[in-house]
């Protein structure tokens, strides 16, 4: 007993017996308002709490409307000589004092954000640049009282400068850039959206002899055309020359990975064409905004940018289906990644689908306010079915061969496409229904355990499990394993979501979706499908709306869309009715419930939990129609289930 006080007392319940490195890394955690309160607790507290290591990074971020600006200048002045990197993006509560104040007691910066601190006068912000020579980002967007004066002592002082974003300063103009341009050459990322001026040629001039830039924003930029961009490009105004050898404009190659020109009304499909075979490295681009770009623009511009994985087209009134086409066409179709092609009204289903087929890697289409119809939503539903199953088919013989592991469930819960289709007159709910039932689809694998005796004797902390390939029937026959004897073996059926469709659609359906989508991420199936019955009841009268159309086109597949134990329960009649693609036994489940001649009640739960307590305006169905059909459901259906 004396022994075990004697530790007690050597090792008290608390940090003070770890090395100081495992009590600086515990402290690191914590927010800087926290430190302040644990430095009080002792003087070792008080040591540890201002190591330098823990303030190289100040974040007001999460705690400045809690403080008053005295408190958190006098915090920055404490800890000030160990600040290398200071966010103060919204703290609009600091006045011109506490803006030079802060100023004259940091000399360590490299990086820092002062969005929206419009109380950092001209005087303030010089002295900040003139103290801090090693800035390598800097923020200053929307402060208007940054202008040409800041510009120059930037280009002064700030020589490793490489990210600098000044859009919407309305105090300066591409005059006072030049001298930024000029000085900071080692300048990676520009932001300058918003900007007077940029039609001069030697701002233009010194932006295509910074080839180091990798990301570049000039939107909104009114006074941007033509010529300036050729100038960007080729370095003067005179017409770009062909390669006789290659036919390609004899241009230097750039770096540039991010443009951004949308809204800059004055550029055509000139630009575009300039813009060609310049930036073999492009992967985003934002063209948003441009109604004089047409179709043509863009088949010389994505021939040339193998690696587009972006792209924004969004109110460009002029282009049709044959831009999407030249993205199938062209190398970057392998890359593609998001699409927004809002208000672009001549966009139809060809295109649409098209490149939903040719792009593999597409995550996002924003197709809003086109004329774009059901064919696209239901080619998205068949398409990402099959390119499910396809990875479920190429991952079982390698989880056979002990390749890889076995994947979670988790893994395959996320969004697979988001698609936005609101303001589409030719989108009906119907489409919309069958995104929500497919999205209500779980694939199932048959694992098989070995319970081979000696094998599990010799191997007791490592279970083996062989995956079939997709179940085809219940009662197929059974493959040898590794051509060994026959081994005992336990069927269990593993269920994996089949990824999700997420859908922005008319705002009346809207609510219904959204409702959907939170219940499938939280892993409720049941009730998602309960949902679905509910919604094309609602619409038609007829909870099972076209149910027997969609089974025969999920059965052949393998996917289950109902509850296993509700599929053993269904007698014969039930899975007659589904033709003879019924015959292969697939657990269908109750998604495709019996009709028995008994009276329908809807379900009181359900209805309890659609309700909202917002008022009737807020519900997803009107209450008058609810109570008006409360009788048109089945008491003895099987509750609809997914899983």
């Amino acid at each position: 007993m004396e022994s075990n006080n004697f530790n007690m007392q050597a090792h008290p319940g608390s940090i003070d017996h770890l090395p100081r490195e495992i009590q600086l890394r515990i402290l690191r955690y914590l927010a800087p308002l926290t430190l302040v309160q644990c430095s009080n607790v002792s003087k070792q507290w008080h040591d540890l709490c201002f190591d330098g290591s823990l303030w190289r990074s100040f974040d007001t971020s999460t705690f400045y409307r809690r403080i008053s600006s005295q408190e958190l200048v006098k915090l920055i002045k404490l800890t000030s000589p160990f600040i290398k990197d200071l966010n103060l993006r919204g703290c609009s509560q600091l006045n011109s004092y506490d803006a030079m104040t802060i100023s004259k007691s940091l000399k360590n910066l490299e990086y820092i954000s002062l969005d929206g601190c419009r109380q950092f006068d001209q005087t303030a912000l010089s002295r900040l640049l003139t103290e801090n020579q090693n800035l390598i980002y800097s923020d200053f967007s929307s402060l208007s009282t940054f202008n040409n004066t800041g510009c120059l002592t930037m280009g002064m002082y700030c020589h490793n400068l490489q990210f600098l974003d000044l859009s919407w300063c309305c105090g300066m103009d591409a005059t006072g850039l030049v001298h930024i341009l000029r000085n900071c050459r080692q300048l990676n990322d520009l932001r300058i959206a918003g900007c007077r001026g940029v039609d001069n040629g030697s701002f233009m001039k010194e932006l295509h002899d910074l080839n180091c830039l990798k990301r570049l924003s000039l939107a909104s930029c009114s006074s941007l055309r033509d010529e300036c961009i050729r100038i960007f490009v080729h370095g003067s105004t005179e017409p770009i020359r062909n390669d006789f050898a290659t036919n390609r404009p004899r241009v230097k190659p750039k770096r540039l990975e991010y443009l951004n020109l949308s809204y800059c009304f004055a550029l055509t499909s000139q630009s575009l064409i300039d813009l060609a075979y310049v930036m073999p490295n492009l992967r985003e681009i934002e063209l948003a905004g441009l109604p004089a770009i047409t179709d043509d623009g863009f088949r010389h511009l994505l021939q040339s940018t193998p690696q587009l994985s972006f792209l924004d087209c969004e109110d460009c009134f002029e282009i049709s289906d044959r831009t999407l086409e030249y993205i199938c066409n062209f190398d970057c179709r392998r890359s593609f990644k998001h699409g927004q092609f809002s208000n672009c009204r001549n966009l139809t289903d060809e295109g649409a689908i098209k490149l939903i087929k040719e792009c593999p890697l597409l995550q996002n289409l924003e197709i809003d306010n086109t004329r774009v119809s059901d064919k696209v939503l239901d080619y998205a539903v068949e398409i990402t079915r099959d390119r499910v199953l396809g990875l479920f088919k190429k991952l079982v013989p390698l989880i056979n061969r002990n390749l890889i592991a076995m994947p979670k469930q988790e893994d395959f819960s996320g969004v697979i496409l988001r698609m936005t289709v609101y303001d589409c007159p030719e989108i009906t709910w119907e489409s919309v229904l069958n995104v929500m039932r497919r999205n209500s689809e779980r694939i199932a694998i048959e694992i098989k355990k070995e319970l081979n005796e000696s094998k599990l004797n010799a191997e007791s902390d490592s279970r083996k499990f062989k995956l079939n390939e997709m179940t085809v029937s219940k009662n197929g026959p059974q493959d040898e394993v590794d051509g060994t004897k026959e081994l005992e073996i336990s069927d269990e059926q593993v269920l994996f979501p089949s990824g999700f469709i997420e859908l922005k659609c008319y705002f009346g359906w809207q609510r219904i979706v959204d409702h959907h989508m939170t219940r499938l991420l939280k892993g409720q199936f049941d009730h998602a499908v309960d949902l679905e019955q509910d919604w094309a009841e609602f619409m038609t009268d007829d909870p099972d709306y076209k149910l027997q159309e969609y089974a025969q086109k999920v059965l052949p597949t393998g996917i289950i869309i109902g509850n296993k134990n509700a599929a053993k329960a269904m007698d014969s009649e039930v899975l007659s009715e589904i033709g003879p693609n019924g015959a292969v036994g697939f657990l269908i489940g109750s998604i495709l419930p019996a009709r028995r001649p008994m009276s329908r009640v809807r379900r009181a739960a359900l209805l309890e939990e659609l309700s909202v307590s917002a008022g009737d305006d807020d519900n997803l169905f009107p209450q008058r129609l609810m109570s008006a059909r409360g009788s048109s459901r089945s008491a003895t259906r099987q509750s609809c289930s997914i899983m």
